[in-house]
């Protein structure tokens, strides 16, 4: 496996970090520094929906209300979806019917169920998950339409048990999505154009000297923070 800062290789909240030329990106004009904060993420999406192999006029599930989640529901209008439906709770799905998707409550009711009947029973055609749970990757699948597809990038910290009768009969795929390949450059063209709305995701600001403060804020779900920008 490759280094990785924050993952398996030292993190580069450092005042130098070095990174593979082939890491590097030049930023257009066009793109604020906040903005290009979010780039990263913002391809991460976009390589979900490309697993997903969304066609024009699909209908996409997406499970988890996230930053992934929401950059995930662009990224799908951009592979062409009519309808993206985002399955979340609290503040972040209010923020995701804002930006433009559909939303179901998992807190309101059974989300599997109401997908269906916004599908009119017959399921999405794929599902991009998002969240990273063992709830929710269950619900992405019983979501599908038969020979629907869903991709997955979030991770489960624990052993997920999926029933396979469906995904036999029913002709189901269910692929991983492992951060970015290629998609860096692909997704900076639709940031500057506004189609990927990272913008609207940048909820606090703080300097460096109030690091910690940041940090804390990030972690709190009762803030209301989505993604904090620390300008040096």
């Amino acid at each position: 496996m490759h280094a990785q800062y924050g993952h398996n290789h030292q993190g580069a909240d450092a005042t130098y970090a070095v990174h593979n030329v082939k890491c590097i990106f030049r930023l257009p004009d066009s793109i604020s520094y906040d903005e290009g904060a979010i780039i990263d993420p913002a391809s991460i999406a976009l390589h979900v929906a490309r697993r997903g192999n969304i066609s024009p006029g699909d209908t996409v599930a997406i499970t988890g209300a996230g930053a992934i989640g929401m950059l995930a529901a662009d990224a799908a209008r951009i592979c062409g979806a009519a309808r993206v439906v985002v399955v979340g709770r609290g503040y972040r799905l209010k923020k995701a019917g804002a930006l433009g998707s559909e939303t179901v409550d998992s807190e309101a009711g059974d989300p599997v169920a109401e997908v269906r009947e916004l599908t009119g029973g017959l399921g999405a055609d794929v599902v991009l998950e998002c969240a990273g749970v063992p709830q929710t990757l269950t619900w992405a699948m019983a979501m599908l339409r038969k020979g629907g597809r869903c991709a997955m990038v979030g991770i489960p910290t624990e052993d997920v048990l999926l029933a396979c009768k469906s995904l036999v009969l029913d002709e189901l795929e269910l692929v991983g999505s492992r951060a970015s390949a290629g998609e860096m450059r692909r997704v900076m063209p639709f940031v500057a154009d506004g189609r990927m709305q990272v913008g609207e995701l940048i909820t606090h600001r703080f300097p460096l000297v109030e690091y910690e403060k940041a940090l804390a804020t990030f972690n709190d779900r009762s803030s209301g923070a989505m993604k904090i920008i620390v300008n040096p």
